[in-house]
C-alpha cells in the first residue's frame, strides 16, 4: 500500500509513467508476482478507480466493501496530470486511443491480450497463444481450480506473453475477460467486437459458473458475466487439439 501510495503522489508531483517504473526498479522494490516493474503496468496502477475504495458496476462507480489506498481527491488530481499530458503536442494519438478505448469499436490498448497480437490497429488471433486459452477455458470447465491449470502450463513449460511463469491470477484474469468470446465492455453493458474471438459464447458462460471450493473465489452476482449467445460467431469456434502438448519451443 505504501508503494501505490508513493506512486500516486510521484504523479501529482509531474513524473512520468515511465520514470516511476525505472525509480522502483532502482530501489529494488518488484511487483506483486516479483517481476520488475514496466510504464504500462504503473500506468493501469495509477488509472484504477479500485484503489480509491470504488468499484464499477452497470457503468457506473460504487464505493466498494474494500479499504482504499488513496483519497479520491488524490485520485482525482491524478487522472487531471495524465489528461493535461495527453494533451501535449505529439500526444494526440493518447487522446484518440481513449476515444476509441471509451466507444463501441472494440479493443484499444497498450498491448494485445494472451492469445493476441497487435495488427494495424486491431487484434489478430496468435494461433499458438490462442490454442493454449482455448485449453484453459477447457481444463476450467472439466473442474480444475486456477492455482492447478498455473501449475500444468508452467510443468509444460509454456510462458506468459511476457515469457514468465503462470500464477492463479493469470489464468483467473483469462477465464474472466469477455474480450476472448469476441465481446467487449461499453457502458456498463457487453457488445460483440470487430475482431475474432478465441472461444464460444457457450464456452466463456461455462468457465464461468464453475467453482472448486477454497482457492476459487465464487463471482457474487454483480460480478459474473453472462454473455448473450452469437449462434453465428460461435459456429467459427474450434475446440482446443486432443494431441497438443503445449510446450513452446
Amino acid at each position: 500500500a505504501g508503494v501505490v501510495r508513493q506512486m500516486f503522489q510521484w504523479r501529482i508531483e509531474g513524473r512520468s509513467f515511465r520514470w516511476i517504473a525505472r525509480e522502483l526498479v532502482k530501489q529494488g522494490i518488484k511487483t506483486q508476482q516479483g517481476g520488475q516493474w514496466r510504464y504500462s503496468t504503473v500506468g493501469v496502477i495509477l488509472a484504477r478507480p479500485f484503489y480509491a475504495g470504488l468499484l464499477k458496476r452497470g457503468g457506473e462507480y460504487h464505493p466498494g466493501v474494500h479499504k482504499a489506498i488513496v483519497s479520491a481527491e488524490t485520485f482525482n488530481k491524478v487522472q487531471q496530470v495524465s489528461r493535461r499530458a495527453a494533451a501535449r503536442p505529439g500526444n494526440e494519438w493518447l487522446l484518440e486511443a481513449r476515444r476509441a478505448h471509451s466507444s463501441r469499436e472494440g479493443y484499444c490498448g497498450w498491448a494485445a491480450p494472451y492469445g493476441y497480437r497487435l495488427e494495424n490497429g486491431g487484434l489478430v488471433v496468435a494461433p499458438e497463444e490462442a490454442e493454449v486459452v482455448r485449453r484453459i477455458f477447457q481444463w476450467r470447465i472439466e473442474g480444475r481450480r486456477f492455482k492447478q491449470i498455473a501449475d500444468e502450463l508452467n510443468k509444460r513449460g509454456i510462458k506468459t506473453k511476457r515469457r514468465g511463469q503462470w500464477h492463479h491470477s493469470t489464468v483467473r484474469m483469462i477465464v474472466g475477460r469477455p474480450l476472448y468470446a469476441g465481446f467487449h465492455e461499453h457502458d456498463g453493458e457487453y457488445h460483440p467486437a470487430t475482431y475474432e474471438a478465441i472461444v464460444s459464447v457457450e464456452t466463456f458462460n461455462q468457465a464461468q459458473q464453475v467453482f472448486r471450493g477454497p482457492g476459487d473465489r465464487r463471482l457474487n452476482a454483480s460480478e459474473r458475466i453472462h454473455l448473450p449467445t452469437v449462434p453465428e460467431r460461435d459456429a467459427k469456434q474450434e475446440a482446443p487439439s486432443q494431441e497438443y502438448s503445449g510446450r513452446q519451443t
